[in-house]
C-alpha cells in the first residue's frame, strides 16, 4: 500500500486484532536479548503487514520492532527518503501476556520522506481505535477484532488534565527502575507506550514520561499532533513528526542504540505541567 486509505487500515487493523485474539488465552512467550517479551501473535501480525508494506522495489519500506533487524542501513536511508510505514504489532507485550486489556495495543504509522503523516492506535480487547485522516482524528469504541465493515466513527476529542487534580503520571519502565521523581500526584507504570499516549489524550494523565523507540510513538506522534500537548525530550528538543539526523532519535544504524530517544521525552497536557516535571525528573 502506498498511501494512507482509512478503510484499507481499518481492514488491516481489524485482521490484527483477531490475530492478536486468536493467541490472547494462551500466548506463547519468548524473551528477547534485551530481556523484553514476544509472542507468536507479535510475529504473526508484522509478518502479515510486513507482505503489505514491505516493498522496496515499488518504493515502499516497513520499519518495524519484529523485522528491523533484517534490513540494512541502506534500506533504512531508502525508508527514510521515502514511503515508510512504522508498525508496533503489538504495543504492550507483557501486559498482553498477562490479559491487561487496556495496557496494550496495535500501531500503524505512515511517513514520507522522514515526516510522519498519519497515525492508527487499535486496542482489540476492548474495541477501541483511534485513527488519523488529513486533519481528522477519529475514534470508535466498538470496533470489534476481524470485524468485516467499517466501525461506527466519530471525531476524537482531545482532553487536559493538570497537575493536582487527582490524576496519574504515567512512566515508562526505565524511569521507574532506575530514575526519579519527586512529585506529589500518584504515579503509574505499565509497558505500553500506547495505552499511556491514549489516556493521555482522553485526559485520564496529566503526563507521559517514557523512554522509547520509533515504532513505540510513531503513530503516536501523528495522532497528538492535532492536540494542543507538549512533547519534549529532556534536553530540550521538541519531539514531533520530523524523524531525521540530529533530532531526537538516535538515527546511527550502526549502533546498538539506533531508533532509540536520544534522551526520556515529557508529553504534558500543559506548559505548567511540562515545566514542574522537567525540575522534577532525573533518568538516574
Amino acid at each position: 500500500m502506498k498511501e494512507w486509505k482509512l478503510t484499507a487500515l481499518c481492514e488491516l487493523l481489524s485482521h490484527c486484532g483477531a490475530v492478536a485474539m486468536g493467541y490472547y488465552a494462551a500466548p506463547s512467550v519468548e524473551i528477547k536479548a534485551d530481556a523484553s517479551v514476544v509472542t507468536l501473535a507479535d510475529k504473526e501480525i508484522e509478518h502479515f503487514l510486513a507482505m503489505e508494506f514491505n516493498r522496496p522495489d515499488s518504493g515502499i519500506y516497513l520499519i518495524g520492532e519484529e523485522t528491523v533487524q533484517e534490513h540494512s542501513a541502506t534500506y533504512f536511508k531508502a525508508a527514510l527518503g521515502g514511503t515508510c510505514w512504522v508498525v508496533d504489532p503489538i504495543d504492550g507485550t507483557a501486559p498482553y501476556t498477562n490479559h491487561i486489556d487496556p495496557a496494550w495495543g496495535i500501531s500503524i504509522a505512515y511517513m514520507k520522506r522522514g515526516i510522519i503523516q498519519e497515525g492508527a492506535f487499535y486496542f482489540p480487547a476492548i474495541k477501541q481505535l483511534i485513527i488519523t485522516e488529513g486533519e481528522q482524528v477519529w475514534y470508535s469504541d466498538s470496533f470489534s477484532p476481524g470485524q468485516s465493515v467499517m466501525p461506527e466513527l466519530r471525531p476524537f476529542e482531545f482532553k487536559y488534565r493538570p497537575l493536582g487534580t487527582g490524576g496519574m503520571i504515567s512512566l515508562s519502565q526505565k524511569l521507574t527502575k532506575r530514575g526519579k521523581i519527586a512529585i506529589d500526584d500518584a504515579v503509574l507504570s505499565w509497558s505500553g507506550c500506547l495505552s499511556s499516549m491514549n489516556y493521555l489524550m482522553q485526559g485520564y494523565f496529566p503526563a507521559y514520561v517514557t523512554h522509547l523507540k520509533l515504532w513505540d510513538i510513531a503513530a503516536g506522534l501523528a495522532i497528538i499532533s492535532h492536540g494542543n500537548y507538549l512533547c519534549q525530550i529532556a534536553s530540550g528538543e521538541t519531539l514531533d513528526c520530523h524523524i531525521t539526523a540530529g533530532g531526537c532519535f538516535n538515527l546511527d544504524f550502526a549502533s546498538p542504540q539506533c531508533w532509540h530517544l536520544k534522551r526520556y521525552a515529557i508529553l504534558a497536557s500543559a506548559p505548567a505541567v511540562l515545566r514542574e516535571l522537567q525540575k522534577s525528573i532525573s533518568d538516574g
